[in-house]
């Protein structure tokens, strides 16, 4: 479903068999990514379907291990987003990927030693995801053109405290500030800790 922000009614996006886990939307707002584990009901997959019902929903790529948390690079120059980042465990643990949108013909790994989680900057030059102890990390993404993608290095940024459980591998945990230069993370609290509600202004 989707609704203004401001209220009104909700309108249908997807109506389908299986549960969903949305992961994001694109910035031009014609996608949205999502994981699923219908119909086998073994794995879970990266599925995506654009926003105004004209195509319908479909696996983005169709592998026999698990995919999730799909996020769409930023859309460039009125067309849509070039890339779409996600973590696999085809390597038999989760590292981060990142193919070509919206054909997915051509995947490069982004991660170097696991990875979940990915998120990009908002200009679409530097990719986030946190490795498996943790640690936020920070690979950079230079255009994108054909079938050619060199991405950076990972650089470690500092220690996040979370960890990939099945539940936040397919959750957002963290999202990244306009400039890229500060992170709003779910960190886990102590659970004879007070709870409240903070409301931040201007992030």
């Amino acid at each position: 479903m989707r609704q203004a922000l401001n209220g009104g009614a909700t309108q249908t996006v997807l109506d389908s068999d299986g549960p969903k886990f949305p992961s994001d939307w694109s910035s031009d707002g014609r996608f949205v990514a999502f994981s699923s584990q219908w119909p086998e009901y073994q794995d879970i997959h990266v599925w995506t379907v654009q926003v105004d019902g004209r195509a319908p929903a479909h696996p983005f790529v169709q592998h026999p291990y698990a995919e999730a948390a799909g996020h769409f690079s930023p859309a460039e120059k009125g067309n849509g987003p070039s890339l779409l980042a996600y973590m696999s465990a085809e390597t038999g643990r989760y590292e981060i990927y990142v193919r070509d949108f919206p054909s997915g013909a051509h995947g490069w790994p982004a991660s170097t030693n696991g990875g979940w989680a990915p998120q990009w900057s908002r200009h679409g030059r530097e990719l986030f995801y946190i490795a498996l102890d943790g640690t936020l990390m920070s690979v950079t993404v230079p255009v994108h053109s054909g079938s050619t993608l060199q991405l950076g290095t990972p650089q470690s940024l500092f220690q996040t405290g979370l960890r990939p459980t099945p539940m936040q591998t397919i959750m957002g945990q963290y999202a990244v500030s306009r400039d890229g230069q500060r992170f709003l993370l779910n960190w886990p609290l102590p659970e004879d800790s007070a709870a409240t509600i903070t409301a931040v202004l201007g992030w």
